[in-house]
């Protein structure tokens, strides 16, 4: 009994570290994914070039990071169309206080990567999907 326990500690341990350098879940409703999922606004809106509204971000579905030379981010994330025109407005003024979503129900996904390295002041955004 005495070598058992230890060894019942060991075995927990390990299985249930995470693999150093492995994708772990975020929570999508914590500042930085809100605010990548905002940043992401300008590379989800090239894709959509033939609109006339801009998809802004209503809910981040799923959310993962990973620690590598600087964090990335992974997101799901539900678009909707605002009432922010891409006539009137430049797709980096658009902001979560200035171009809220508005009442269309059609919604697109995309996945996202964001790659963040804040000691050099860097962001990289990319629409996987």
């Amino acid at each position: 009994m005495k070598t058992l326990c230890p060894l019942l500690c060991l075995l927990l341990t390990v299985a249930s570290a995470q693999l150093p350098g492995g994708w772990v879940d975020a929570d999508p409703y914590s500042k930085v994914i809100q605010d990548i999922a905002w940043k992401s606004v300008e590379v989800v809106n090239e894709r959509h070039q033939n609109e006339n509204f801009y998809l802004v971000p209503m809910e981040v579905r799923e959310a993962k990071y990973q620690i590598v030379a600087g964090v990335r981010y992974k997101l799901t994330v539900a678009y909707g169309y605002s009432d922010c025109s891409k006539q009137n407005m430049r797709p980096v003024d658009v902001g979560k206080a200035n171009c809220p979503p508005g009442n269309c129900l059609t919604r697109v996904t995309h996945k996202i990567l964001a790659w963040l390295k804040p000691w050099q002041n860097f962001t990289q955004i990319t629409v996987l999907e």
